[in-house]
């Protein structure tokens, strides 16, 4: 959806309440549509954590995180909005479910490992943080593999966020 797109890049660059109402309007023309709603339930999350945004968010990511085929992110995304709204026992629910989807997202783990610490669930929480390490590590490791295959191969990078290779030109 390249709404959506545009939404979110003048998000990053600071306009994030033109952002959110581009947002409101797409979801008016596109009511079924989940990507729609899910960047909406993002943005109102990131504007911060207080009562109206997160009401907000909630309201823009439950329909899609209902949906049978609900993404990754839509799940923990609802599932933090549940965990900051104090539906720890909700929270909890949609994280597992997050966490079954492949690949999984990290943050479904830290948000999962968060609600089960608030539900003293200690072991759950161990389990969770352990596994959010190790998706965060094993990620480090593939891309530090590619960084190593493009360099054995004559290439480099900008940076390592970026993992854009590029060529040395001989002058």
């Amino acid at each position: 959806e390249p709404t959506v797109r545009v939404a979110l890049a003048s998000a990053r660059q600071g306009r994030t309440e033109p952002a959110i109402l581009t947002l409101g309007r797409a979801a008016e023309r596109h009511p079924d549509d989940p990507v729609v709603y899910t960047a909406l339930g993002r943005l109102w999350l990131e504007q911060g954590d207080d009562e109206v945004s997160v009401s907000k968010a909630l309201q823009a990511l439950q329909p899609p995180a209902e949906r049978p085929d609900a993404t990754r992110e839509t799940l923990a995304l609802y599932g933090r909005a549940l965990l900051l709204s104090g539906d720890t026992v909700g929270a909890e629910r949609i994280l597992q479910r997050a966490a079954t989807r492949s690949p999984v997202d990290p943050n479904a783990y830290r948000y999962l490992a968060e609600a089960a610490k608030r539900l003293r669930h200690p072991q759950i929480a161990a389990h969770q943080a352990i596994m959010t390490k190790r998706v965060v590590y094993d990620r480090s490791v593939v891309m530090a593999f590619r960084m190593q295959r493009q360099l054995r191969h004559g290439g480099g990078f900008v940076s390592l966020g970026a993992l854009h290779p590029f060529r040395e030109r001989s002058v």
